[in-house]
Protein backbone atom coordinates (compact mmCIF):
# COMPACT_ATOMS: atom_id res chain seq x y z
CA UNK A 1 0.00 0.00 0.00
CA UNK A 2 1.39 3.27 -0.74
CA UNK A 3 2.65 5.18 2.49
CA UNK A 4 2.93 2.08 4.04
CA UNK A 5 6.31 0.70 6.14
CA UNK A 6 6.90 -2.84 6.91
CA UNK A 7 4.83 -3.91 9.38
CA UNK A 8 6.02 -4.83 13.40
CA UNK A 9 4.83 -8.19 15.18
CA UNK A 10 2.40 -7.42 18.20
CA UNK A 11 3.54 -9.19 21.34
CA UNK A 12 0.94 -7.87 23.17
CA UNK A 13 1.35 -7.97 26.99
CA UNK A 14 2.11 -9.93 29.54
CA UNK A 15 -1.03 -12.18 29.77
CA UNK A 16 -0.82 -15.52 30.19
CA UNK A 17 -1.82 -17.69 27.00
CA UNK A 18 -2.24 -21.59 28.72
CA UNK A 19 -1.25 -22.87 32.32
CA UNK A 20 -0.88 -27.03 32.81
CA UNK A 21 -0.88 -28.98 35.66
CA UNK A 22 1.44 -31.65 36.26
CA UNK A 23 3.67 -33.25 38.85
CA UNK A 24 1.56 -30.86 41.45
CA UNK A 25 3.32 -27.65 39.90
CA UNK A 26 1.27 -24.91 37.46
CA UNK A 27 3.53 -24.09 34.51
CA UNK A 28 2.77 -21.26 32.75
CA UNK A 29 4.85 -18.45 30.86
CA UNK A 30 4.48 -14.84 29.54
CA UNK A 31 5.77 -12.35 26.94
CA UNK A 32 8.76 -9.88 28.58
CA UNK A 33 11.05 -7.21 27.89
CA UNK A 34 14.48 -8.96 28.33
CA UNK A 35 17.66 -7.36 27.72
CA UNK A 36 20.15 -10.04 25.81
CA UNK A 37 24.09 -8.34 24.78
CA UNK A 38 23.09 -5.48 25.51
CA UNK A 39 19.71 -5.08 23.47
CA UNK A 40 16.24 -4.84 24.52
CA UNK A 41 14.16 -7.82 22.86
CA UNK A 42 11.01 -9.80 23.21
CA UNK A 43 11.57 -12.69 25.02
CA UNK A 44 9.60 -15.32 27.39
CA UNK A 45 9.63 -15.31 31.37
CA UNK A 46 8.34 -19.13 32.45
CA UNK A 47 7.73 -20.41 36.29
CA UNK A 48 6.24 -23.21 38.18
CA UNK A 49 4.16 -22.54 41.17
CA UNK A 50 3.23 -25.58 43.66
CA UNK A 51 -0.03 -24.40 44.81
CA UNK A 52 -1.31 -25.22 48.09
CA UNK A 53 -4.39 -24.88 50.36
CA UNK A 54 -4.22 -24.11 54.25
CA UNK A 55 -7.64 -23.71 55.99
CA UNK A 56 -9.32 -22.95 53.03
CA UNK A 57 -6.67 -20.02 51.84
CA UNK A 58 -4.44 -20.76 48.03
CA UNK A 59 -1.21 -20.35 48.16
CA UNK A 60 1.75 -21.04 46.09
CA UNK A 61 5.11 -20.95 45.86
CA UNK A 62 7.59 -20.68 42.89
CA UNK A 63 9.90 -23.76 42.56
CA UNK A 64 10.82 -23.37 39.02
CA UNK A 65 11.60 -20.28 36.74
CA UNK A 66 13.69 -18.95 33.84
CA UNK A 67 13.71 -16.82 31.08
CA UNK A 68 13.94 -17.94 27.09
CA UNK A 69 16.03 -15.32 25.07
CA UNK A 70 17.28 -15.59 21.08
CA UNK A 71 20.24 -13.55 20.64
CA UNK A 72 19.20 -11.17 17.83
CA UNK A 73 15.28 -12.05 17.15
CA UNK A 74 12.84 -12.39 19.10
CA UNK A 75 10.11 -14.98 20.76
CA UNK A 76 6.83 -14.38 22.38
CA UNK A 77 3.61 -16.25 22.95
CA UNK A 78 4.61 -19.22 25.02
CA UNK A 79 2.35 -22.40 25.67
CA UNK A 80 4.22 -25.17 28.35
CA UNK A 81 2.81 -28.48 27.73
CA UNK A 82 5.05 -30.90 30.54
CA UNK A 83 4.00 -34.69 31.97
CA UNK A 84 4.05 -35.42 35.23
CA UNK A 85 8.38 -35.07 35.66
CA UNK A 86 8.43 -31.90 34.12
CA UNK A 87 9.55 -33.29 30.55
CA UNK A 88 8.02 -31.51 27.85
CA UNK A 89 8.34 -28.26 25.81
CA UNK A 90 7.68 -24.21 25.60
CA UNK A 91 6.30 -23.68 22.48
CA UNK A 92 6.68 -19.91 20.93
CA UNK A 93 6.69 -17.93 18.18
CA UNK A 94 10.63 -16.64 16.77
CA UNK A 95 11.02 -13.86 14.36
CA UNK A 96 13.83 -10.82 13.99
CA UNK A 97 15.94 -9.74 10.68
CA UNK A 98 17.94 -13.63 10.42
CA UNK A 99 14.45 -15.16 10.72
CA UNK A 100 10.86 -14.53 9.00
CA UNK A 101 8.36 -15.47 11.73
CA UNK A 102 8.71 -19.18 12.38
CA UNK A 103 7.42 -21.83 14.82
CA UNK A 104 9.76 -22.53 17.45
CA UNK A 105 10.26 -24.87 20.62
CA UNK A 106 12.26 -24.77 23.90
CA UNK A 107 12.99 -28.60 25.28
CA UNK A 108 11.87 -28.78 29.45
CA UNK A 109 13.75 -31.73 31.82
CA UNK A 110 12.46 -32.08 34.84
CA UNK A 111 11.23 -28.38 34.96
CA UNK A 112 13.92 -26.90 33.70
CA UNK A 113 13.88 -25.56 30.30
CA UNK A 114 17.14 -26.07 27.78
CA UNK A 115 19.15 -23.33 26.77
CA UNK A 116 18.41 -24.14 23.25
CA UNK A 117 15.58 -22.99 20.79
CA UNK A 118 14.60 -25.15 18.41
CA UNK A 119 12.88 -24.21 14.45
CA UNK A 120 9.94 -26.86 14.31
CA UNK A 121 8.71 -24.93 10.94
CA UNK A 122 10.87 -21.80 9.61
CA UNK A 123 9.02 -18.81 8.01
CA UNK A 124 9.48 -18.07 4.57
CA UNK A 125 7.53 -14.68 3.74
CA UNK A 126 7.43 -11.55 6.12
CA UNK A 127 4.24 -10.89 7.81
CA UNK A 128 1.74 -9.54 4.97
CA UNK A 129 -1.43 -9.84 7.07
CA UNK A 130 -4.48 -7.12 7.02
CA UNK A 131 -4.16 -6.11 10.28
CA UNK A 132 -0.98 -3.94 10.15
CA UNK A 133 -2.26 -1.36 7.47
CA UNK A 134 -4.08 1.76 8.74
CA UNK A 135 -6.16 1.21 5.98
CA UNK A 136 -7.74 -1.83 6.86
CA UNK A 137 -7.25 -2.30 10.36
CA UNK A 138 -6.95 1.35 11.36
CA UNK A 139 -3.60 0.55 12.79
CA UNK A 140 -1.89 3.90 12.72
CA UNK A 141 1.34 1.93 13.87
CA UNK A 142 2.56 -0.60 11.65
CA UNK A 143 1.86 -3.35 14.25
CA UNK A 144 -0.01 -6.49 13.23
CA UNK A 145 -1.67 -8.79 15.30
CA UNK A 146 0.10 -11.65 15.75
CA UNK A 147 0.72 -15.19 17.47
CA UNK A 148 -1.26 -15.39 20.66
CA UNK A 149 -2.47 -19.09 19.36
CA UNK A 150 0.11 -21.24 20.64
CA UNK A 151 -0.66 -24.50 22.91
CA UNK A 152 0.95 -27.60 24.15
CA UNK A 153 0.33 -30.56 25.85
CA UNK A 154 1.63 -33.75 26.86
CA UNK A 155 -0.30 -37.00 25.78
CA UNK A 156 1.79 -39.57 27.28
CA UNK A 157 4.50 -40.29 24.81
CA UNK A 158 4.41 -36.96 22.86
CA UNK A 159 4.22 -33.43 23.55
CA UNK A 160 2.05 -31.92 20.90
CA UNK A 161 2.15 -28.32 19.95
CA UNK A 162 1.34 -25.37 18.11
CA UNK A 163 2.48 -21.83 16.69
CA UNK A 164 1.89 -19.18 14.35
CA UNK A 165 4.36 -18.92 11.52
CA UNK A 166 4.52 -17.71 7.67
CA UNK A 167 4.48 -20.84 5.55
CA UNK A 168 5.34 -20.55 1.69
CA UNK A 169 2.34 -22.54 0.65
CA UNK A 170 -0.62 -24.72 1.54
CA UNK A 171 -1.37 -28.07 0.30
CA UNK A 172 -4.92 -28.05 -1.35
CA UNK A 173 -7.12 -30.63 0.19
CA UNK A 174 -8.79 -30.55 -3.88
CA UNK A 175 -6.33 -30.64 -5.73
CA UNK A 176 -2.54 -31.45 -6.33
CA UNK A 177 -1.62 -28.19 -5.75
CA UNK A 178 0.09 -25.66 -3.42
CA UNK A 179 -0.61 -21.93 -3.80
CA UNK A 180 0.32 -19.49 -1.81
CA UNK A 181 -0.69 -19.89 1.96
CA UNK A 182 -2.69 -16.66 2.61
CA UNK A 183 -6.13 -15.54 2.02
CA UNK A 184 -7.21 -12.19 0.98
CA UNK A 185 -6.47 -10.68 4.43
CA UNK A 186 -3.35 -12.48 5.72
CA UNK A 187 -0.71 -15.18 5.27
CA UNK A 188 -0.07 -16.61 8.45
CA UNK A 189 -0.05 -20.10 9.39
CA UNK A 190 -0.42 -22.62 12.32
CA UNK A 191 2.48 -25.67 12.63
CA UNK A 192 1.29 -28.23 14.53
CA UNK A 193 4.29 -30.75 15.69
CA UNK A 194 5.02 -33.46 18.27
CA UNK A 195 8.05 -34.23 20.10
CA UNK A 196 9.28 -37.11 22.13
CA UNK A 197 11.28 -36.07 24.93
CA UNK A 198 10.50 -38.58 27.45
Amino acid sequence: MLGDTEQFLNTNDDRMNQVVFAGGVLYGGVNSLLSVDGTEQQGIAWFGVRPRIDDGTVEGRVVRQGYVAVAGADVFFPSIGVNSSGDGVIAVSLSGAQYFPSAAYVEMSDGRSSKFVHIAAAGKDPEDGFSGYKQFAGATDGIARWGDYSAAVADGEHIWFASEYIPKACPSLVSNTTPPCRTVNTNWGTFISAVRPF
